[in-house]
């Protein structure tokens, strides 16, 4: 747990004390049980942080500083366990920064000064762990943003079976007796493709009798939503780490490279979501049982969407074209 304390952050440049910053950007990564919160600033500044978990709350304090006009307010998605939102406020001679906790948390904070500059604070459930499946997270998270040492000693530990998995784990839920009866299963409206992820297979037992079919045909779904929600998100945020680095190392290149190698294969796996989707249509039940008009319109939304997402991957393929040609 994190102590109620006040942490002075200096940057000593001497130009950048003489004129005001400017905050251009911000964003952040949800990866369950941590968030990285990321606040972009055109040059080097002063800031003042107080990270108070008795009051779940970070406040930041930025001398000299003001807000890009053009700034879209950091939209933290409502499921996730740590932050509750992101308040900017300008004031004459600063600029203020509230994150408002939905628990107390563990923070970390450090900076990356390069084209432009950055605050990087990553919010933590916990510090450390406490079961097997919130190390695998923390791994995970460390990987990904390239925490090697970390990510490293966190393998051994896991190797070394430091960390039980959690009760939760052994709990088997006894899912009851699906009634075969008329049931009100309506598809929600579908206005974009990121709407089509919201769905979820019906909830039926595995006597149903197109159980078969409507589980195959969202396994298909499963898969195309891996890779535009997992893969395609993570390759484009990679991409951009690379793009805003001044130098990387031969290991930045090379994990860029193995990337780029990844999401050319993903056209060919979209494509195959399609060639199975078109089959589950083909053969699906005549059976006027809600649970089937219900994936029986997915698959055919599914479909409507494929263009646009191989559209998508294409485009950052050749994102990642054109940075490794530089």
């Amino acid at each position: 747990m994190l102590k109620k304390t006040t942490l002075i952050i200096l940057f000593v440049v001497i130009v950048c004390s003489l004129s005001s910053q400017t905050l251009i950007h911000s964003y952040f990564k949800d990866y369950k049980e941590i968030t990285r919160i990321v606040f972009v600033f055109d040059k080097s500044a002063l800031f003042k942080i107080n990270m108070d978990s008795d009051r779940q709350r970070i406040d930041i304090e930025i001398e000299k500083c003001k807000i890009i006009d053009s700034i879209l307010p950091a939209m933290i998605n409502e499921d996730n366990e740590l932050i509750k939102r992101v308040i900017f406020q300008e004031f004459v001679n600063k600029t203020n920064i509230t994150i408002e906790m939905k628990q107390s948390c563990y923070s970390e904070v450090f900076t990356i000064d390069r084209e432009k500059f950055k605050l990087v604070l990553d919010v933590y459930m916990q510090e450390d762990p406490k079961s097997l499946e919130s190390a695998h997270i923390y791994l995970d998270f460390w990987e990904k943003v390239m925490m090697n040492k970390r990510a490293k000693a966190m393998r051994k530990r896991i190797e070394k079976g430091e960390f039980e998995p959690s009760p939760d784990s052994f709990k088997v839920k006894k899912e009851k007796p699906q009634i075969e009866k008329a049931i009100e299963l309506n598809l929600p409206k579908i206005s974009k493709s990121d709407d089509l992820f919201k769905l979820a297979m019906p909830a039926i037992s595995s006597e149903h009798i197109n159980y078969r079919w409507i589980k195959d045909s969202f396994e298909i779904f499963e898969d195309l939503k891996d890779i535009m929600l997992n893969n395609y998100e993570q390759a484009w945020l990679k991409l951009h780490d690379y793009n805003e680095s001044e130098k990387v190392d031969i290991s930045f290149l090379e994990d860029i490279s193995m990337q780029h190698n990844a999401i050319s294969k993903q056209p060919t796996l979209i494509n195959a979501c399609k060639v199975r989707a078109d089959k589950q249509i083909y053969t699906a039940p005549s059976s006027g049982n809600p649970e089937v008009v219900y994936t029986l319109n997915m698959l055919n939304s599914l479909n409507a969407y494929i263009p646009e997402f191989q559209n998508n991957m294409q485009k950052l393929i050749s994102e990642y074209q054109k940075a490794l040609n530089k």
